[in-house]
Order: structure tokens, then C-alpha cells, then sequence
């Protein structure tokens, strides 16, 4: 088992309360908690990484309570990143990704040629080592999240965790950064447990969808499984259709508000 929740139940909007929920991860996998706006999947996804505290049950890495662990010790196991992040513009990427490496640490901060190997490993990974140099105020939206990403894996993380990953990317950088998330899951081992408003995109490159809503889970399974019109229509209130693109059989979700007439 390599992550696993037992008996949560969230609090959220100050007073309302989830039912017991257990969620937990056997495999890597790309994982993304789909839902409307108020389903708390971002604080699900916050919960996991020790980011906010359930108000009952816990979260295991390996059958170690995340609750025990000291923040940087946390930090060397699951990587979380958020939606906003706060950092210096004027800091250049090289700079970001050094910092991010060190910041958990108990000594003090200092260059040595292990901890260079390990940022240029994960620049190179990511294919971004041309941006070293580059201040982050200069870097697109995409640029930006491939960083933070390299930055993670510096920690040499077993999960990673993001908010929204392609919110406000264009297409292309949004395929970039899925793409991404996908060879890390393959080439490296990584559970991946990401927020997604797109569900088209959730749809196409996830192994597992968890569909939430108000604080619970609805639906957990496999894309086919979870990718329904019903449990779509349950979560957002929408109809769709769907269809099949024949280069790679991947369902898409065409959808309109369940409250607007089709046209005849």
C-alpha cells in the first residue's frame, strides 16, 4: 500500500461535515478527483499531503501516520503543490529549484556538488534546463508549472500532489504538462494525485478517477467506470455525450448545462 485514508471526514464552509471516507493508493497511478466547486476535492487533495488536518481519521504513507512526521520529513515523501505559490519574481529558476531542494533541510543552506547533480537532474528530466538562468517573472504559465514540478522532484518524492496542474494553460502547454505527469508515473515510479477542472483532459490521461461531491466520494474507478454520464450529471448537473476519436479509442466529453434545451 502506498498511500491510504482512513475514516476522514472533512469540515468545510465553516460548519458542514463529510461522511467517513477511506481512499487509498495500491499502485502508481495518475489519480484525478473531479467534482464541482464546492465538492472539497481541493481539500481532499490538502488533507493527503498534511497540508490541513481532518477533523477525524488519518493518512498512512507506507503504514507510517503522516501525523508523526516532522514537516521536512513529510516533505521528502510526498511532494505537494499548490494552486498559488508564494515566491520571489526576481529569483531565477536555477535559484528557485535550489532553494526548494534545501528549505526542509536542518543545516544550513549551502551549495554542494551533490545537491547541484540532483536540481540539474531534475532540469534535465524535465527538459528545462535552458530556463536556468531565467527569472521567473519572464516564464509563460506552463513554464512555470514544468519548474515547480522539476523542483518536486529534487525531494525524490514517492507522491506527488497538485492543484489544478493545467488551470489557465493554453492547450499546448496544457498536453505538455500532462504529458509529463504521465512519464514521471511511468518512468519513475510516482503516484500522481492532481485536482482537474478539465475533464476532458482528466479523462485522457488518467489511470483513476475520484468523483466527489460535497465533501464525499461518489464514484472511484477506472475512467470507463467513472466517466458516465450519470455520475456526471450527478456531480456538475449536466447532461453530455460522449464520443470515441478513433487514433487512440479515448472517450471526450461534450457536455452542456442539463437545464438548457438541446437543439431540435
Amino acid at each position: 500500500m502506498i498511500l491510504q485514508a482512513e475514516r476522514l471526514r472533512l469540515q468545510y464552509e465553516n460548519y458542514r461535515v463529510s461522511d467517513y471516507m477511506d481512499f487509498s493508493v495500491e499502485k502508481p497511478e495518475i489519480i484525478s478527483l473531479i467534482g464541482a466547486a464546492d465538492s472539497e476535492k481541493s481539500t481532499l487533495l490538502q488533507i493527503l499531503g498534511r497540508v490541513l488536518k481532518p477533523l477525524t481519521g488519518s493518512v498512512l504513507l507506507k503504514t507510517q501516520d503522516i501525523r508523526i512526521l516532522k514537516p521536512w520529513e513529510v516533505a521528502k515523501k510526498i511532494a505537494f503543490l499548490a494552486k498559488v505559490q508564494k515566491v520571489s519574481e526576481d529569483m531565477t529558476v536555477y535559484e528557485w529549484m535550489f532553494y526548494g531542494q534545501l528549505k526542509y533541510r536542518k543545516l544550513l543552506f549551502r551549495e554542494n556538488p551533490a545537491d547541484v547533480a540532483v536540481v540539474e537532474e531534475a532540469l534535465v528530466f524535465v527538459n528545462i534546463e535552458n530556463l536556468t538562468r531565467i527569472r521567473l517573472s519572464k516564464l509563460t504559465a506552463g513554464q512555470r508549472q514544468c519548474v515547480s514540478i522539476a523542483m518536486a522532484l529534487t525531494h525524490k518524492p514517492e507522491v506527488l500532489l497538485i492543484e489544478e496542474p493545467i488551470l489557465g494553460l493554453d492547450i499546448y502547454e496544457q498536453l505538455e504538462v500532462m504529458t509529463l505527469l504521465k512519464r514521471l508515473k511511468n518512468q519513475l515510479g510516482l503516484t500522481i494525485i492532481i485536482t482537474m477542472q478539465d475533464l476532458n483532459q482528466a479523462a485522457r490521461f488518467s489511470d483513476r478517477l475520484v468523483a466527489l461531491k460535497q465533501g464525499n466520494i461518489v464514484a472511484d474507478g477506472n475512467v470507463k467506470e467513472v466517466f458516465t454520464a450519470d455520475i456526471l450529471h450527478q456531480l456538475y448537473d449536466i447532461d453530455d455525450k460522449t464520443m470515441k476519436f478513433p487514433h487512440d479509442a479515448m472517450n471526450q466529453c461534450l457536455y452542456l448545462p442539463a437545464d438548457i434545451d438541446q437543439p431540435a
